[in-house]
């Protein structure tokens, strides 16, 4: 239920970047790629701060990957179950 809220609240404006800026989107994310792999490239004092968050982001991948493969592996376990959420009525 308070998902389902969470995305009625987002999609408004989500579509509104998709449908009426996408310019916008590309921009920042050709923005932020740049200035990723600049601070990759040129050396310097950043270095371990760019470590750490490679690092930070490897622990994040891991854990959603364990859990995208613990909700498989429960659906498989129980697969005569169906696994679906009511939705609420508008």
């Amino acid at each position: 239920m308070i998902i389902w809220a969470a995305v009625r609240y987002t999609l408004p404006a989500f579509l509104f970047l998709i449908y009426g800026n996408w310019w916008f989107i590309c921009a920042v994310i050709m923005l932020a790629g740049g200035i990723g792999i600049s601070t990759m490239i040129i050396g310097g004092p950043h270095e371990k701060h760019m470590q750490e968050l490679i690092r930070y982001l490897q622990f994040g991948l891991w854990w959603l990957a364990l859990g995208v493969t613990s909700n498989c592996s429960s659906y498989a376990a129980c697969p005569d179950q169906v696994w679906e959420v009511p939705l609420p009525r508008s």
